[in-house]
């Protein structure tokens, strides 16, 4: 199983993300909204999280990443937040996301979709878009 962190930090350092438990007291802020400023999630495998983002941010896989050792890579999404598929996207092409990572058509599974959809959209206009993937040493 590989564990997705979706963090959207005013400001952040690399050795607040990179520790064994993230010091999410650090860098997570409650919106005005009530969300926190980070989405987590599960894949089932490694080869799915580049799978992930590709679907997510509309077939954008190669990513910057800040950090890559001992099972945790940090990505900077900054850059591709405006590549997110549309809620209307995920719903036509929910089939194929399913047929490509070998997922089950679930509630969780769709709503897992959503939420991460949901989550990019509200922090659109932040500064910051990190994901934090542990359980894998390559995406």
């Amino acid at each position: 199983m590989v564990e997705i962190s979706l963090l959207s930090p005013e400001r952040y350092t690399l050795d607040e993300l990179i520790t064994d438990e993230l010091s999410l007291e650090k860098i997570v802020t409650v919106e005005t909204d009530g969300y926190l400023s980070v989405e987590c999630f599960c894949v089932q495998e490694q080869k799915n999280v580049t799978i992930f983002f590709s679907f997510v941010f509309n077939g954008k896989s190669e990513l910057p990443q800040l950090y890559d050792r001992n099972g945790l890579t940090i990505y900077d999404l900054s850059g591709v937040k405006s590549e997110v598929i549309s809620f209307d996207e995920l719903e036509n092409q929910y089939i194929d996301w399913l047929s490509r990572s070998g997922h089950e058509n679930t509630m969780d599974e769709y709503g897992m979709l959503l939420d991460v959809v949901g989550f990019i959209e509200r922090n659109r206009h932040r500064e910051n878009l990190l994901a934090v993937v542990r359980g894998t040493s390559k995406a």
